[in-house]
């Protein structure tokens, strides 16, 4: 059921603020007689006439409409004239949006009336959209001296309220603490501090500063922080409270010495919990921040679990073909699955004057780094993370290889990816699995500026009705596009008719999107049917393909954009590290001029990871075996096995005085997976077979 109000009451409700009654108010003529007399003998100025008791208020929503479709603007673009010399100019305000609205009212009608003609339907449509968005700001813009008013939405039942409708939401952070409800929690202790960013419905922006030196001696438990913390949020009169939320200690389960081991409950883990309503918006910022780094990595003995399904998929056979039973399986001796983990590390860059403190690690992680702010478990259906990247707002996107349901989207095949995105507390936002009839796999995703989210990758099998690929056994690439809340855009497959995938994707200034991968079909000057080639190609902001180029090399794992410029890494057919830049026509889908090469020396049994842009200089990152690349002064010494490498080279390719090559590796050979760069600074994520320098190893391979 739907309530609809008289437009009346609002008039009503706001003379009422004002100490203005309308002739019709009051138990009778002669009283309200009387009191338009004291109000004009005080000097109160009457309430002018409103726009629905005008003689023509039936007709206002066509009249108004047919303007619309003629060009004129849903909000007034001249200010309304009142009845009433020297009113409030908040009736103005109010006036002009009834006005607006009763124009959408009229659009409404006409396009879903059945006389108008199908064009006639589509502009009042086109109209509608327009309208909504121009209503909605102009009143979101309103500052008015004695009412406020915002948009809402329609409830399904009646509630008295003096704000928009309003539901409760609550948010509850990563663990805090591990221990008893009143016992000091060590994330509490020195300096301490944070703001929180309270934005109400009507755009008032509230900052509350929380410094937990001003609770004096009093200890910083996880109940006393919040009591204090709500006690600065009620001052403020704003509505967001906190909380605590509590998760009871469990028993774990550990194998030791190839046995499990139940270890006793472990201590109660506490986190906050923020509630609030629909009527606020709440943000946190801090005065001292580091930079943050995400890593998508596997927990566990992959190489053991793997040989001990395959062990039991033989014994299985066996006993079949043999009509025998299997052994029994020691549970008690079975290597636990491995996991699949988004970690979250404090770095020591500062991004502010003041350094902050020390990351604390999360109580109860076993084998925590101690930069470690995090550790979050993906879904179990999740079999590995391909890539992971940031957005503007802080947010994490991960793209992840699935073999079943995840965050309640069950994929069409056994093998599948899946985009997700998580808040920077490790939250998941959204989750949406790509849609494809045969295996897809993900390998690449990069997040533009306003918030688009491209995933590139290989499908075997009809990606979509529309894109139908190579048939369910031979390959293809694949480039989808998603908005910020994960609905996909575009998607297109990439060669045919034979294997092709991409590695690495990347967007343009216009939110373009360029790939760059391998192919042995034909592309631009590579034979058709030909060895493996390495290709660059691109796409409108609309999915449109501009070109596909061959780069002239076995492959091409890293693509970067700085304007024109695009610049791909990747190998040769002789296993030599490559870096090729382009320039980008000024328009049309004309391909890219080759303008530099330039070849880094052999990589031995290593490959490229990636490539970026920064400043002006060409970071390129991959693994070798070669202490002698062509890359200029080695700032850190190849340690004699195999080794991560990063190199910044200029961006024209020319051999500079600034270019330089850090090696990095330890006991084991070392591999980078991945390239990052942010504020300036340059980050590598891969893997280790032995010690690193100045780390603790967990295991028998490190990340």
């Amino acid at each position: 059921m739907t309530i609809t109000i008289d437009p009346s009451i609002l008039l009503s409700y706001y003379n009422s603020r004002e100490g203005i009654l309308n002739s019709s108010t009051g138990a009778s003529t002669s009283s309200s007689s009387t009191t338009s007399a004291s109000s004009a003998a005080s000097g109160t100025v009457p309430a002018p006439t409103p726009p629905w008791s005008a003689k023509n208020a039936s007709s206002q929503a066509n009249t108004l409409a047919t303007a619309v479709l003629n060009g004129s603007s849903v909000i007034p673009t001249t200010p309304l004239q009142l009845s009433v010399k020297g009113a409030s100019s908040d009736y103005q305000a109010l006036f002009t949006a009834y006005q607006g609205l009763t124009a959408l009212r009229g659009l409404v009608s006409d396009a879903l009336s059945t006389s108008p003609t199908a064009t006639n339907k589509a502009q009042a449509t086109q109209a509608l959209g327009a309208g909504l968005t121009q209503v909605s700001n102009y009143v979101n813009g309103l500052s008015l001296q004695h009412i406020e008013l915002t948009s809402g939405t329609v409830q399904s039942s009646d509630a008295s309220t003096s704000g928009p409708a309003t539901t409760n939401s609550s948010y509850t952070t990563g663990v805090i603490f591990a221990g008893g409800l009143n016992d000091p929690a060590p994330a509490f202790q020195g300096d301490v501090q944070f703001n929180i960013n309270v934005t109400s419905y009507s755009g008032k922006a509230t900052t509350i500063p929380i410094d937990l030196s001003d609770m004096g001696s009093t200890p910083r438990t996880m109940s006393n922080v919040v009591n204090y913390i709500n006690s600065q949020l009620k001052a403020a009169g704003v509505l967001t409270r906190f909380a605590t939320s509590e998760t009871p200690g469990v028993a774990q389960t550990i194998t030791v010495n190839g046995k499990k081991v139940t270890l006793p409950a472990g201590p109660d883990q506490w986190a906050f919990q923020i509630n609030a309503d629909t009527s606020e918006t709440v943000s946190f910022s801090a005065p001292s921040t580091a930079a943050a780094v995400y890593v998508g990595q596997t927990s566990g003995n992959v190489t053991g679990y793997n040989n001990q399904v395959a062990a039991n998929k033989s014994a299985a056979a066996i006993a079949a073909a043999t009509g025998t039973t299997a052994p029994t399986t020691n549970t008690a001796t079975q290597i636990s699955a491995p996991i699949q983990q988004l970690v979250k590390l404090q770095t020591d860059t500062s991004t502010s004057a003041t350094p902050p403190p020390a990351a604390q690690v999360i109580p109860g992680t076993p084998n925590a780094s101690p930069d470690e702010a995090y550790a979050q478990t993906l879904n179990a259906n999740i079999s590995s993370v391909d890539a992971t990247a940031t957005g503007a707002d802080g947010s994490v996107y991960v793209l992840a290889n699935v073999t079943g349901t995840v965050a309640g989207d069950t994929p069409t095949s056994a093998q599948n990816i899946a985009l997700q995105k998580y808040d920077s507390a490790g939250n998941l936002i959204y989750s949406t699995v790509l849609g494809s009839a045969g295996q897809a796999s993900g390998l690449s995703l990069a997040v533009s500026a306003d918030g688009q989210v491209a995933v590139a990758g290989s499908v075997t099998g009809a990606l979509s009705p529309n894109n139908p690929g190579n048939g369910s056994t031979t390959a293809d690439s694949f480039v989808a596009v998603y908005n910020a809340q994960g609905e996909q855009q575009w998607e297109t497959t990439g060669l045919s008719p034979s294997n092709n995938q991409v590695n690495s994707v990347a967007f343009g200034a216009d939110d373009s999107v360029y790939v760059a991968g391998q192919t042995n079909t034909p592309s631009g000057t590579a034979a058709s049917y030909a060895p493996a080639a390495g290709y660059l190609a691109g796409y409108s902001s609309a999915g449109k393909s501009l070109f596909n180029i061959s780069t002239g090399n076995a492959n091409a794992n890293g693509v970067a954009v700085d304007g024109n410029t695009v610049v791909v890494a990747g190998t040769s057919s002789s296993g030599h590290a490559i870096v090729n830049s382009y320039a980008l026509p000024s328009s049309g889908s004309s391909a890219p001029t080759l303008t530099a090469s330039r070849d880094l020396g052999s990589l031995g049994s290593g490959s490229i990871a990636g490539v970026a842009i920064n400043d002006g200089q060409v970071v390129v990152a991959g693994t070798t075996s070669n202490a002698s690349l062509d890359a200029g002064a080695v700032t850190s010494a190849f340690t004699g096995r195999q080794d991560a490498f990063v190199a910044q080279l200029s961006e024209d390719l020319a051999p500079s005085g600034s270019d330089a090559i850090a090696y990095y590796g330890g006991t084991g050979n070392t591999t980078a997976t991945a390239l990052t760069v942010s504020n300036g600074q340059v980050y590598i994520a891969g893997s280790s077979t032995g010690g690193l320098p100045g780390l603790t190893n967990q295991g028998t391979q490190e990340g």
